[in-house]
């Protein structure tokens, strides 16, 4: 300990130390970066009047760093600081940003959930985190719409420009990785063999693509946080990215070749009110597919669920039920018939955050490979009508 941390005795309010005489019990004080020695009596009592003499104040041998205004504070990956336009600064979690965000993009909450891959609660109780962290709503609500308020609209511009700064960060630490290498989403509803002769067509040396299979929330949200570069999944007109289309194809009716239906030009849903159904857990038209057969009268027993193509497809060559599935699902022994009324169609392309990366020399052979290889110049790829 230094020979100011030995003084006995307490600061006055010129800032100067008073020596006093020494007590029994002692405690340790910090004040201003120096360590001086308090004296309390036994029993707490304020000690008495003793004769002192001022003694001058030794230089510090370091200068006391300023308090640091909110202006100053540092943005870390995970939490912002924020000084709010509301006149005061505040820590915010990005991922609140992010909700809030969502709400305004997408139009309503249950939206916003869905595109934040979080149930409609856990995105409503962050809402009002943020909220409550801001001191102020930031939505009005009804049972018919959400607006802004004037708080909520003053906090979008800079909202945005905090969550472009976050993704530019990580575009740039992606950047590390190796040259020239292609981090690619894919659809868990892909075709399989669409991916795997884009994979054949490459150089067998080559360490150019990493493939992440997952679904279209999850690839969403890894192409948002540049855990991936692109995505290979369903174009819905998100205005966050950039987009490339490669096929549009119709959702139909898939059945064993040798079913007797097999043979129809177009099937009704009531003829198929006795025969089994597979479930493709991971279709991303489950539910428009069960409200069509439930509103025609139609609830069949459901022998498998799935969630791999494949399996389901081998199911179904094996005679064991019917789906709706993708066009490009089908193959050997199964048969693809449309549904009458059933006119949903899927868009699949290339999302990136980059629109540089739709011109990657991957995306662009991935692009020429047929999606549907049997059904080439009908299977309604781009540029094949």
């Amino acid at each position: 300990m230094s020979a100011v941390g030995k003084l006995q005795g307490d600061f006055d309010f010129d800032g100067q130390l008073v020596e006093t005489r020494p007590q029994r019990a002692e405690t340790r004080v910090i004040e201003r970066s120096v360590i001086v020695t308090r004296k309390v009596s036994e029993r707490q009592k304020p000690a008495p009047k003793t004769e002192a003499r001022t003694l001058s104040q030794p230089p510090l041998p370091y200068p006391l760093a300023p308090r640091p205004k909110p202006s100053d504070l540092k943005l870390d990956r995970s939490r912002d600081a924020l000084l709010t336009p509301f006149g005061k600064a505040t820590l915010i979690d990005r991922y609140l940003l992010r909700y809030f965000l969502a709400v305004i993009d997408q139009g309503n909450f249950s939206r916003a959930a869905a595109a934040c891959n979080v149930s409609q609660p856990t995105l409503s109780a962050g809402i009002a985190k943020l909220e409550a962290s801001l001191g102020r709503p930031l939505f009005t609500r009804t049972n018919r719409r959400v607006a802004l308020t004037e708080a909520g609209a003053r906090l979008v511009a800079r909202a945005r420009r905090i969550e472009a700064e976050f993704m530019q960060a990580e575009r740039e630490a992606g950047a590390a990785r190796v040259a020239g290498r292609l981090r690619l989403g894919v659809l868990t509803s892909t075709p399989t063999r669409w991916i795997a002769d884009f994979v054949a067509a490459l150089p067998r040396d080559a360490d150019e693509v990493e493939l992440v299979e997952g679904r279209e929330r999850e690839l969403v949200d890894r192409l948002t946080r540049g855990r991936i570069d692109a995505a290979l999944t369903i174009l819905r007109g998100n205005p966050r990215f950039a987009a490339r289309p490669i096929l549009r194809e119709p959702y139909l009716l898939a059945l064993p070749a040798a079913h007797p239906l097999a043979v129809r030009e177009m099937l009704a849903a009531e003829e198929l009110v006795d025969e089994p159904m597979i479930v493709r857990r991971h279709c991303e038209l489950l539910g428009e597919t069960s409200r069509y057969f439930t509103a025609r009268g139609v609830r069949p027993f459901f022998p498998a669920r799935t969630t791999s193509d494949a399996h389901a497809r081998a199911l179904i060559a094996a005679g064991l039920g019917v789906t709706v599935a993708p066009q490009s699902f089908g193959g050997a022994g199964v048969a693809m018939r449309p549904l009458a009324e059933f006119d949903h169609v899927r868009e699949v392309g290339v999302l990136a955050s980059d629109a540089a990366l739709l011109t990657h020399p991957l995306i662009e052979r991935l692009a020429t490979i047929p999606a549907i290889p049997e059904q080439a110049g009908i299977s309604g790829r781009q540029g094949d009508a």
